[in-house]
């Protein structure tokens, strides 16, 4: 799952923790992933993408919906969505009204070693993703079939993940494999 920056079209991957952390970036319209392979944390898609992705209001069933028609359509899309979807780390979605109280350490180490967990967990699983592109990739299937398997993956995590991550969103346009 994605946070859309309205202001830009980098997509945050880190769950919001204590410190400021910085996001590489390019100003090229094309993906990057460069970071994202060796354990960065941002991904930057072209121009069009992102555009799509606002106009379609992705946040919702039927900008999911859209997502999925348009990348079965459209193979530079898909090509663009494949990329996305396989270097962008998941992060948990927090309700910042739950977070501790920065005074409180106790809590805010708890905190703390909780975001670490969640965070190695979803390494684990974007590493996961990468074999599966690659794999496909060097096959030759399509962006599209990529996409779409990677997606199925993201259906067969577990419950409890999808859910922290909202992955569940997307997984009612799939087929159970």
């Amino acid at each position: 799952m994605m946070f859309i920056n309205t202001a830009s079209n980098i997509y945050s991957t880190r769950a919001p923790t204590a410190s400021t952390s910085t996001y590489p970036s390019n100003s090229a319209n094309n993906i990057t992933t460069g970071n994202a392979a060796s354990g960065g944390d941002s991904v930057q898609i072209s121009s069009s993408a992102y555009k799509a992705l606002n106009d379609s209001k992705a946040t919702t069933s039927d900008g999911v919906k859209l997502i999925f028609d348009r990348v079965n359509s459209d193979p530079e899309f898909a090509k663009e969505m494949a990329n996305v979807y396989t270097y962008s780390r998941d992060f948990e979605l927090v309700d910042l009204n739950d977070l501790p109280s920065l005074s409180d350490a106790s809590a805010m180490s708890a905190y703390t070693q909780q975001v670490k967990s969640f965070e190695n967990e979803a390494d684990k699983i974007r590493d996961q993703r990468i074999q599966i592109y690659t794999e496909m990739k060097g096959s030759g299937a399509s962006d599209s079939d990529i996409f779409n398997k990677i997606m199925q993956f993201n259906k067969n995590l577990p419950e409890d993940y999808q859910a922290k991550t909202g992955l569940d969103k997307y997984s009612k346009y799939l087929k159970s494999a």
